[in-house]
């Protein structure tokens, strides 16, 4: 049984130009100590996915409309607010995109981690100090003592973002969500960044669900990969099948994108043409059929069944070979 299930997940905007289904039945298995890396252009609804596990989706005017989130048997979409309170943060940790916006600019360091181990498990005082210290030094802060009484504001971009490391992993919890953990990091830290997420999931057991556009670091650190595309995923599978075989022609797409450095043709790299849909304007059909070099007439009609092949799970209407990746 895997630790964490999501089965069918839609979570939708109401807004008054009209529904925003930002994620519009999404499934996905994570198991201990496995990395599965969400990715896909800004908009196709990784972020709110991650939300929507911890019941952070801002109500209104967003809401989970149909589908199940279960960690082991509960299932986190019928249990209250106390529950999920519990959970966040005790079970299930988040790193979010921004650490200057997610940490509190008026309170120390101290402050806002102990309030993690106040709320979790009761620990304060000199305790707390002494787990707080013990994070900070694990999670790769020099003298973290001295780091205590400083503000969000004192620190590097490299520092907060430990920091929100040291603070998810506090109480150890079984799942982290890391959402764009490296976005706005120079890639010296990004590579630090990462390397820190590896080594804390081997320690801790971790599942790791690692939301992010660039497949560089999905190659890094991915056991499986989950392509989204408008709210669904589109692909599927483990790392070296999506990566190395990709079958989804928006998969195909994102690959050719990426710089190679065994390639000294200097040509210019195939963009993936067009702009993902707007939000609440998603076409009828496969929602990439504008952007499609293989469409037919049938992706215009209807969204394609999920089907198995090649050891992945793939939702597209066309048969796309492996080789056209290369």
């Amino acid at each position: 049984m895997a630790l964490l299930s999501v089965r069918d997940l839609k979570t939708h905007f109401f807004t008054e130009d009209g529904v925003v289904r930002a994620v519009d039945g999404v499934s996905f298995d994570v198991e201990r100590g496995e990395v599965l890396c969400i990715v896909g252009e800004s908009g196709s609804g990784k972020s709110v996915t991650g939300l929507s596990i911890l019941g952070l989706v801002p109500d209104p005017p967003g809401r989970i409309v149909a589908g199940e989130i279960l960690l082991e048997r509960e299932d986190l979409t019928r249990v209250g607010e106390k529950r999920l309170r519990d959970i966040r943060g005790g079970r299930i940790a988040m790193i979010f995109q921004d650490p200057m916006t997610s940490l509190n600019p008026y309170l120390s360091v101290r402050t806002q981690l102990a309030e993690v181990l106040s709320i979790h498990e009761g620990v304060k005082g000199a305790e707390a100090d002494k787990r707080i210290v013990a994070m900070l030094g694990d999670v790769g802060i020099p003298a973290p003592e001295s780091r205590l009484s400083d503000y969000p504001h004192q620190l590097s971009g490299g520092m907060r973002q430990r920091v929100m490391i040291a603070m998810a992993l506090l109480c150890k919890p079984d799942v982290l969500i890391a959402d764009e953990p490296t976005t706005a990091l120079d890639v010296t830290i990004q590579a630090q960044i990462l390397e820190l997420l590896e080594k804390e999931k081997k320690a801790l057991d971790l599942a790791i669900i690692l939301i992010t556009h660039d497949l560089g670091v999905v190659a890094k650190m991915a056991d499986r990969v989950a392509v989204m595309y408008a709210g669904r995923i589109v692909e599927q599978g483990t790392a070296a099948a999506v990566l190395g075989r990709p079958c989804h022609p928006y998969t195909l797409a994102l690959r050719r994108s990426i710089p190679r450095l065994d390639d000294a043709s200097r040509e210019v790299l195939p963009a993936v043409r067009g702009m993902p849909p707007p939000p609440g304007k998603v076409p009828a059909g496969c929602p990439f059929h504008p952007r499609c070099d293989h469409v037919v007439d049938r992706c215009r009609e209807a969204f394609p069944e999920e089907r198995e092949l090649d050891g992945r799970r793939l939702s597209c209407h066309v048969d796309v070979k492996a080789g056209d990746a290369a």
